[in-house]
C-alpha cells in the first residue's frame, strides 16, 4: 500500500488549490506538470506506483499521513475540488445526506416531497440511518418543505462539521 512518504516523493500537494503535481518527470509528465485526470464520474484521478487513486483521497494522505478511514467527502459537492479546505470525512450514512438535492424521480420540485394521489396530499419523508422515514402528510407543498428542512437540521447532523 502507497505510504505517505513514497506519495510525497512522487507528488506535490497545495492545499489552497487541490492541484498535484510532479516532483521529477515522469513517463511523458515533466517535473511541475498538473498530475490527474477528470475521471468518468467527475473525480479527478491519478496514477501512483501503477495504481489509479482518486486525488481527494491522495490529499488526505499527503496532509495527514494516513490514509481515509471514511469516505472523502467534497462538501460543495463538486468532485474536482480537491482544497483541502472542502475536503471532510463523513460516514456512508452521512454522505447520502449530502447527495444530490433532487432524485430523477422526484416531481415536486423540491427535495424529500412526493404526491401522494392516495391522499391527495403532499408527504414529506427523509432518509436516516439507512432507512426512509416519513415526516407527514401536507396540504401545500410549502407545508411539507418546511417539515423536512426542519427534520433535515434535526437529523443530519453532518453539516455542523
Amino acid at each position: 500500500m502507497l505510504t505517505a512518504e513514497q506519495l510525497r516523493e512522487q507528488l506535490s500537494y497545495n492545499k489552497t488549490t487541490g492541484l498535484f503535481r510532479y516532483r521529477r518527470q515522469v513517463g511523458r509528465m515533466k517535473k511541475g506538470a498538473v498530475a490527474g485526470t477528470l475521471g468518468t464520474h467527475g473525480y479527478v484521478q491519478i496514477g501512483v506506483a501503477g495504481k489509479l487513486y482518486k486525488a481527494s483521497r491522495l490529499a488526505w494522505l499527503y496532509v495527514t499521513g494516513a490514509w481515509p478511514t471514511e469516505i472523502v467527502d467534497h462538501k460543495n459537492r463538486r468532485r474536482s475540488d480537491d482544497r483541502w479546505k472542502n475536503l471532510r470525512l463523513l460516514s456512508k450514512a452521512e454522505n447520502q445526506q449530502n447527495c444530490t438535492p433532487l432524485r430523477k424521480n422526484n416531481k415536486s420540485g423540491v427535495k424529500g416531497v412526493s404526491w401522494c394521489s392516495r391522499r391527495q396530499r403532499w408527504q414529506a419523508h427523509i432518509q436516516y440511518e439507512n432507512r426512509q422515514k416519513s415526516i407527514g402528510v401536507f396540504k401545500t407543498i410549502r407545508e411539507a418543505a418546511a417539515a423536512y428542512r426542519a427534520a433535515a437540521q434535526q437529523l443530519h447532523t453532518h453539516r455542523s462539521k
